[in-house]
């Protein structure tokens, strides 16, 4: 991810090479971002931040409980499958219906 400061320093670089006649496509370039995404961060707040990473996200509806989790680790664990992969473990135990 890039930083804030550096969104606003690549924007106001790249509408300076626009401005003095550049194209905006070989502009970006240069840094390595496409038009696309210079755009976006132009039309952005004046903050430049990424809200990737502030925004809060769910939990998922499917994540497993804690119990779930020692229940895998002592079944892996047991000395019956304490030697297999789980790409063996799960069609065994599919197999006698757990």
């Amino acid at each position: 991810m890039i930083n804030a400061s550096d969104r606003r320093q690549a924007v106001e670089l790249i509408s300076e090479a626009v401005k003095e006649g550049a194209a905006l496509y070989k502009a970006c370039r240069e840094l390595g971002i496409s038009k696309r995404t210079y755009n976006r961060w132009k039309n952005t707040d004046n903050a430049y931040i990424d809200k990737r990473t502030t925004c809060e996200r769910p939990e998922p509806q499917n994540k497993m409980t804690q119990e779930e989790k020692e229940q895998i680790l002592e079944i892996c664990n047991s000395e019956e499958f304490a030697s297999k992969s789980p790409s063996e473990i799960v069609p065994i135990l599919a197999d006698i219906g757990t």
